[in-house]
């Protein structure tokens, strides 16, 4: 069976072409656009990941709205940003990354500006992103993309689950190196809304409950080219509610082992002294039963015969 670094770039594009057509059908095919500076797009990065690009606008404004300015929110604890997270997945986690990127933004030149990362080249870009202290894969890969025009293809946890269903990706492929990965699959210019069609396949319920449910009870490796065909099954999954059920061991295969190691002492050390007696056994050589030798007879005496006397007449 193909894996997903076997197949040429070429029929991965078509893979992932079929995807998108298919994807438009069901989803808004348009892109959403966001054009904000750099360091509010890292705020909106950690507002986004995992999430649909309506709720992350929506909590990015209420950030806005609760705090002055972006400094109050930088001095501000977790716990009172965390409140401003709630209703969404690990509200401290998002939290504590908005507070470390204004952190890490205001000590550098004490201004919350960041534009001066986009006259370096792409790999020192990058370099300096990664800096920052508790920021996540999927929000430098989507800065990279979105405000710094890179050819990624940036895939949150939900996004790089669901592409690995699909078969785009091994499962060994990691989060961080995956939207390196599938550049090849994706021209730079279909990247934006591609991006955008699996986030909405990927954060969808049901079919968020079928990718997990495939990926933790099915151990094969998909075929990439089949992708298309493995999305209308995910979809028929969901619609009906059926899912995958883990292979039940044979129940002798299971036992065998335990049965084994649950042996008594008092048998054991029968089994011990048995096999003692058995090794004795053959090391000494059995004595054969000889028969006593036969004492040897004297002289044989010879009975004269003697002649009875003759009566007289």
């Amino acid at each position: 069976m193909a894996t997903a670094s076997s197949i040429k770039a070429s029929d991965k594009q078509a893979i992932c072409k079929k995807l998108t057509i298919a994807l438009k059908k069901r989803y808004n095919g348009s892109v959403p656009k966001i054009e904000l500076p750099v360091m509010e797009s890292l705020v909106f990065a950690a507002c986004l990941e995992n999430e649909s690009y309506e709720r992350a606008q929506q909590y990015y404004d209420r950030l806005l709205e609760v705090f002055h300015d972006w400094n109050e929110v930088r001095v501000s604890s977790i716990t009172e940003l965390e409140a401003v997270f709630e209703g969404m997945a690990d509200p401290d986690w998002r939290a504590l990354r908005v507070r470390s990127i204004l952190q890490f933004i205001f000590e550098k030149k004490y201004v919350f500006d960041f534009e001066v990362i986009r006259k370096k080249t792409q790999d020192l870009a990058a370099r300096h992103l990664n800096k920052i202290p508790h920021k996540t894969p999927f929000i430098v890969n989507w800065v990279m993309q979105n405000a710094l025009d890179s050819h990624l293809v940036p895939l949150d946890d939900y996004m790089h689950e669901t592409a690995t269903c699909l078969g785009l990706l091994e499962r060994k492929e990691k989060v961080g190196s995956a939207a390196e990965t599938l550049k090849a699959a994706v021209r730079k210019a279909d990247v934006p809304l591609f991006a955008s069609l699996l986030k909405s396949l990927s954060i969808e319920p049901k079919i968020r409950e079928v990718v997990l449910n495939e990926l933790d009870y099915t151990d094969d490796e998909f075929d990439p080219r089949q992708a298309p065909a493995k999305l209308d099954e995910i979809i028929a999954s969901a619609k009906s509610g059926k899912r995958k059920k883990k292979k039940k061991v044979p129940p002798q295969k299971a036992t065998q082992p335990k049965a084994a190691k649950k042996k008594s002492a008092k048998k054991k050390v029968v089994e011990k002294k048995a096999a003692k007696k058995k090794t004795a056994t053959k090391s000494t050589p059995k004595k054969v039963a000889t028969k006593p030798a036969a004492k040897k007879n004297p002289k044989k005496t010879t009975k004269k015969a003697t002649k009875s006397p003759t009566r007289k007449k």
